[in-house]
């Protein structure tokens, strides 16, 4: 039951650092983001395998899966770790699946579904998301 209170706050109090609160204490490793909006949801049954480094950017409404029954048998049963590597920015409504790196400064464009990695200095987007081009460190 505080698992579940700690991942409704985290997605929908109103205070961004009681929202990034929340999601540390129930276990998920997120480092000192630039943004971390509403109505987050992250896969707290496998916590330790997500991971959220510096400086990215989570603009609301995202979700993300640290574990996929359809693909057991394949990776230690279907839980994979998810990393959000520092300057990363998601755009609104973006799915990431689980076992998928995001390198550092890439975008993820909005409504995208990430199911592979995406390197760094990338724009992708698109179900599923595919690299568009790649851009400088500075943007």
């Amino acid at each position: 039951m505080i698992d579940a209170l700690k991942v409704f706050l985290g997605m929908y109090a109103p205070s961004k650092s009681v929202r990034i609160a929340m999601y540390r204490r129930a276990g998920v490793r997120i480092g000192n983001v630039a943004e971390f909006g509403s109505n987050i949801w992250i896969d707290t049954i496998f916590k330790n395998l997500v991971v959220i480094e510096d400086d990215v950017i989570m603009s609301g409404y995202d979700l993300i899966l640290s574990h996929s029954f359809l693909m057991a048998n394949i990776q230690d049963e279907g839980f994979c770790p998810v990393e959000i590597k520092k300057g990363a920015r998601i755009g609104l409504h973006c799915i990431i699946l689980a076992g998928v790196t995001i390198g550092e400064n890439s975008v993820i464009g909005a409504g995208s579904v990430v199911v592979r990695d995406i390197p760094p200095n990338c724009i992708a987007a698109g179900n599923p998301a595919k690299p568009i081009r790649f851009h400088n460190k500075s943007v």
